[in-house]
C-alpha cells in the first residue's frame, strides 16, 4: 500500500510538469502566431516613403506682372527622383504661405491648385522651368515648394520645404 501511494504522489508529480510544459509551449505558440500576424499587417511599404535626401532648390524667378505669372526654374538638388511639387505663395513676409498658385502649364493632365507633377521623375541634378499663376495672392511676397514623390496609393510628401522671398511679383 505504502509503495502504491508513492507511485501516485510521483505521478502526480509528472502531471504537473507536463502541464507546465504545455503552458510554456502554448504561450510560445501565441506568441510566434502573433508575430507572424505583426510582421504582415505592421510592416512599411519602403517603396512609398519620401528619402530624405530629396531636395528641391529655386534658381531663377520671373514675373509678369501684366497676366499675373510666376516663372520659376526648379533644380533637384537631391539624389533621388521626384514626381512634383505643391507650391503656396504669401502677401506678407511675415506669414505662413497659404495661397494655392495654380500651374499655367498645358501638359499638365490633372490641374490642382497648388500642385505641380513633372511628366518624367525628376531626377538628381535636372533643370525644369514651371509657370504658375498668383491672381489670388497679389502683391505675392513669398513663396513655399515642398517636392512629393507617387506611392502606390498615395502622395509622399518630402521633408525638404523650400521658402522663398520673392520681389516684383505686385
Amino acid at each position: 500500500m505504502i509503495k502504491s501511494l508513492k507511485y501516485i504522489k510521483s505521478k502526480k508529480g509528472v502531471s504537473e510538469m507536463v502541464s507546465y510544459v504545455l503552458l510554456v509551449v502554448i504561450a510560445l505558440g501565441l506568441a510566434g502566431g502573433i508575430y507572424s500576424w505583426m510582421s504582415i499587417h505592421a510592416t512599411e511599404d519602403k517603396e512609398e516613403k519620401c528619402a530624405d535626401d530629396v531636395a528641391i532648390m529655386i534658381k531663377e524667378y520671373s514675373c509678369d506682372d501684366v497676366n499675373k505669372i510666376i516663372s520659376l526654374k526648379v533644380e533637384n538638388k537631391g539624389y533621388f527622383n521626384m514626381d512634383g511639387f505643391f507650391i503656396k505663395g504669401a502677401k506678407e513676409l511675415d506669414t505662413l504661405p497659404a495661397i494655392l498658385l495654380r500651374t499655367n502649364e498645358l501638359s499638365q493632365d490633372l490641374v490642382v491648385d497648388g500642385r505641380y507633377d513633372f511628366q518624367t521623375p525628376f531626377g538628381p541634378g535636372e533643370v525644369a522651368v514651371a509657370n504658375f499663376s498668383y491672381t489670388n495672392a497679389i502683391p505675392l511676397k513669398t513663396i513655399r515648394i515642398q517636392p512629393f514623390v507617387l506611392g502606390v496609393n498615395n502622395i509622399q510628401l518630402c521633408e525638404n520645404k523650400v521658402t522663398t522671398e520673392i520681389s516684383g511679383c505686385n
